[in-house]
């Protein structure tokens, strides 16, 4: 039975302990505590449960300020992956900006080893991020 953590004019975030996976959908503009706060109530989710994939879908969010983006990158990411995250995915519309956001996200979890793609529909992300690990 999925769990819903948050649900609220900014954001959509629900665990599923069957698939193992956290789903954050935004539905626009967040603040920075908002932004943090989503991500923070995941790596709660993660603590106590196991979580091996998450999925987050940014076609509705707004622009990510370079101190949220970096609070990710340094904070959130490595919390997850010390909780086991094996996979991550992000369903996105190709605007400039978000691709220049999701691409150093790209780039960082490369220093990780752990997967981590793009893609245009949630079944697709979900997809992939369920099939076997090679």
């Amino acid at each position: 039975m999925k769990l819903t953590f948050i649900d609220e004019n900014y954001a959509l975030g629900t665990y599923d302990p069957d698939s193992l996976m956290i789903k954050v959908i935004w539905k626009g503009s967040q603040t920075s505590k908002e932004y943090r706060d989503t991500f923070l109530m995941a790596l709660d989710i993660a603590a106590k449960n196991k979580v091996h994939f998450y999925i987050s879908d940014v076609r509705e969010q707004r622009i990510v300020g370079p101190e949220d983006r970096k609070w990710f990158q340094d904070s959130a990411l490595p919390r997850a992956l010390e909780a086991g995250l094996l996979k991550g995915a992000v369903v996105f519309e190709g605007n400039v900006f978000k691709k220049y956001y999701l691409n150093n996200i790209l780039n960082f979890t490369k220093k990780f080893g752990i997967p981590f793609k793009f893609f245009y529909t949630m079944e697709e992300a979900e997809n992939w991020l369920t099939e076997k690990l090679n």
